[in-house]
This record gives C-alpha cells, structure tokens and sequence, in this order.
C-alpha cells in the first residue's frame, strides 16, 4: 500500500509540474493571440499538445494504481493533489476564456466580411430547419496599405 502511496504521489508531482508548464504556455497564447503572433502561437500550441499527451500518459498511470480514494487525502498527498486539482480548473478555466474569445472574432470577423462581401448562394437550413448563412468562400486581401 505504501508503495502505490509513493508512486501515486510521484505521479502527482509530475502532474503538477506539467500543469505549471501547461499555464504557462496557456499564458503564451493568450498574449500571442492578443499581439496577433500567429506564428509563435503555432509554436505554443505545439508545445501545449505534446505537455498535454505527457499528462494524460501520467494520468493513464495513475488510473492504472487502482488507490482507494481515502488515499488522496492523506497527509503526504493531499497537498500536492488540491495543488494538482487546483491548476487544472485553472487551466480550464483559461481554456474556456480563450474558446469564448475566439469564438466572439470569428463571429465579428465573419459579419464584417459579409458586410463587405456578400456571398451570394443558395439559402442554407439546419436540421432543425433554421435558417443560416452560408460561410465566406474566399476572400482576397491586399495587405499593403
């Protein structure tokens, strides 16, 4: 018993320092997206995937010990996974500002080039028979200003 004790709290620490690294990344793309470096958010984004495989792999690993629950809130792990719980909700907190976010500008974006290019086509509807507009075909932009 002590030993899945020790290995699950190994795995906790992993999971703490990779969701460090996690937030931190998230912190790079929330300024890449807001400075428009789509180049270094690529990067970013890169990075976040192969940080996040990294945690579900220690995630799988932890599953895998089959702990009883009462074993989390022992003295020796119980700080370590409220930190763990912790960062997670606040990376998924950030990671649904930044959907909101892009959600909102593409909306935006959308209505103004329809706006200034209309798209003519046929009338689209849903499943459930609601209207809705066809998206943006392509649309040529001449940067230079």
């Amino acid at each position: 018993m002590e030993k899945k004790a020790a290995e699950l709290k190994n795995i906790l620490t992993l999971q703490d320092k990779l969701l460090d690294s996690m937030l931190a990344e998230q912190e790079k793309i929330h300024l890449c997206v807001k400075n428009r470096s789509w180049y270094e958010l690529n990067d970013a984004l890169n990075r976040i995937r192969i940080i996040s495989d990294d945690f579900v792999e220690a995630d799988e690993r932890r599953t895998a010990l089959n702990v009883e629950k009462n074993v989390y809130f022992s003295k020796n792990i119980a700080d370590i996974f409220y930190s763990v719980r912790s960062k997670l909700s606040k990376s998924k907190i950030e990671n649904s500002a930044l959907s909101k976010y892009v959600s909102i500008a593409k909306s935006f974006v959308s209505e103004v080039v329809e706006k200034c290019v209309p798209q003519q086509g046929n009338v689209l509807y849903t499943r459930n028979g609601q209207l809705t507009k066809p998206s943006v075909q392509s649309v040529l932009v001449n940067a230079s200003f």
